[in-house]
């Protein structure tokens, strides 16, 4: 038995990897996404806003919920929130807030709606 590295050795990675400087684990447990929940319960009061008041002010707030769903990957620090969190940050946001521009602006162009 030789005591020669092994290539998933720390020794062998090349400094800066990944596996030098992990990630904190994130919980997928629906208790502690709150993200999740609070991006529901945006979706079900746009739904309920469409419904009660009319399609275009439940666009609108779809659009704001994306806005906010945007601002809150911008803003908050780490890993992110669980279920807003797919690609890095930039990516996430121009997303985010593009979705949410091109809807409003859909909400605001179409013919009764």
């Amino acid at each position: 038995m030789t005591n020669e590295p092994t290539e998933g050795d720390a020794s062998t990675r090349p400094p800066g990897s990944r596996a030098e400087h992990p990630l904190p684990a994130v919980s997928l447990a629906p208790r502690r996404n709150l993200a999740i929940w609070l991006v529901l319960a945006g979706v079900l009061a746009s739904l309920a806003v469409a419904v009660l008041v009319g399609g275009r002010e439940g666009t609108l707030a779809l659009a704001s919920l994306l806005v906010a769903a945007g601002l809150l990957r911008a803003l908050l620090p780490g890993p992110g929130p669980v279920g807003l969190t797919v690609r890095s940050r930039g990516v996430d946001v121009f997303f985010f807030w593009s979705l949410g521009a091109m809807i409003a602006s859909l909400a605001v162009v179409a013919p009764a709606i």
